[in-house]
């Protein structure tokens, strides 16, 4: 009996620490929400009165909540040639070329970046861009 009543503590352990880590892992599966990325990642670090929200954001790029989808999901970015987010294209949004990277204009042989990596001085970390990438990669919807 001793032995039966002592594993019964170390099974319960086993079955709540197999929840954790299945909880853990789904919510990791799923894609972020343009209404968390607004909050969390736009808000805070792009976002800014003198950045891209307000009266006259940066590029004409409105980041804020509400507001960040039209000027986003299959805008013309204003370097020729690229979409600011294609839906489900992570690799053919210029949005995450420009969070990841300086971007250089082909036709330009100056050396200096047509773009520079968003935000300036204070690059995203790769768990925000893999949200935004997430968001994207599911569709990038209105959500």
């Amino acid at each position: 009996m001793l032995c039966r009543e002592s594993s019964v503590p170390l099974v319960r352990r086993i079955l709540v620490l197999i929840g954790w880590v299945a909880v853990c892992v789904l919510s990791a599966c799923q894609p972020a929400k343009l209404s968390e990325l607004e909050e969390d990642v736009f808000g805070l670090r792009c976002g800014f009165s003198s950045c891209h929200s307000g009266a006259a954001p940066a590029r004409g790029l409105d980041l804020s909540a509400g507001n960040s989808y039209e000027a986003m999901v299959g805008v013309e970015a204003q370097e020729p040639g690229y979409t600011l987010v294609v839906p489900g294209d992570v690799e053919g949004s210029f949005l995450v070329k420009v969070l990841r990277e300086d971007i250089y204009s082909a036709d330009d042989d100056s050396g200096e970046p047509s773009v520079r990596q968003m935000p300036p001085g204070a690059a995203l970390s790769d768990s925000e861009i893999e949200r935004v990438e997430s968001w994207i990669a599911a569709g990038a919807e209105d959500n």
